[in-house]
């Protein structure tokens, strides 16, 4: 019975071709959730640090209503969200009315405009990063069915005549083996090489929208002047109460003399 199975895979190349078809289902997989969307995703990197050089032409008061304008049609819209909550926005009274002159940044982009919020969520990388290593596997495995096959045909009893028609088999499955495992490994290959690049290619993009979007609002110290004012009031509240209690010390002390002076007299 598992003769005529082995013999029945090896004749139809069953495993080769089970593993074949694996193999190319994730790489379609692959390719349709991860290259096509790190392509698009470069493409809106690309758009966005276009639209803010070209921001940079315009006046200052218009930098951050230009770019909130433009980022809320797209996948960045909850992070400039957040970054925008950030800006410090300088006001100017004209005419009776508070307008805006430039806004400056209190952080930098990078801590809303990140990594995983931006590139490896939407790509899934913590899986595909895995991918070559699950069709490697696969490969392996396949290269272990395909010795067993050849093997349950083998006829190792001693009669030369069997043992010359079994070694077909044997070989049949061997090569059935190394080719599963070749293409397998072949595709791992390829994947970990279009995996990286485009990886790489869009951290890439990410700094450049990054570096782009600090150059376009100043940074601010405004942080640090709020707690330099609190640490002043601060300090002037604990002089206040000192002198406040010397004060009240001093009263009690004469009024607690004249007290005693009456009661002597």
């Amino acid at each position: 019975m598992l003769i005529t199975i082995a013999q029945f895979l090896q004749t139809y190349w069953i495993i080769p071709v089970f593993i074949g078809g694996l193999v190319v289902w994730l790489s379609l997989k692959f390719r349709k959730e991860y290259l096509q969307p790190a392509k698009r995703l470069t493409d809106d990197f690309k758009m966005a640090i276009a639209k803010i050089n070209e921001v940079k032409q315009q006046p200052a008061n218009r930098h951050k209503i230009e770019l909130e304008q433009y980022f809320i049609a797209t996948e960045f819209k909850h992070a400039w969200q957040m970054y925008q909550n950030t800006l410090h926005d300088k006001k100017d009274s004209v005419d009776g009315e508070d307008k805006l002159v430039f806004s400056r940044a209190t952080a930098s982009s990078e801590y809303f405009f990140n990594q995983s919020l931006l590139v490896d969520t939407p790509l899934n990388v913590e899986f595909f990063k895995h991918l070559p290593s699950i069709i490697t596997g696969i490969g392996i495995i396949g290269t272990f069915i395909g010795l067993l096959v050849g093997l349950i045909q083998f006829d190792a009893s001693g009669d030369p005549a069997n043992v010359q028609s079994s070694l077909g088999g044997l070989l049949g499955g061997v090569t059935e083996a190394f080719i599963g495992s070749g293409v397998a490994i072949g595709a791992a290959m390829f994947i970990t090489w279009k995996e990286k690049s485009w990886l790489r290619t869009c951290y890439a993009n990410l700094e450049r929208l990054t570096t782009a979007i600090d150059s376009l609002f100043d940074s601010d110290d405004v942080g640090e002047q709020y707690l330099d004012k609190i640490l002043q009031a601060s300090e002037q509240n604990a002089k206040q109460a000192k002198d406040l209690k010397d004060g009240l010390v001093g009263e009690l002390k004469v009024m607690l003399q004249n007290l005693t002076d009456a009661q002597q007299k």
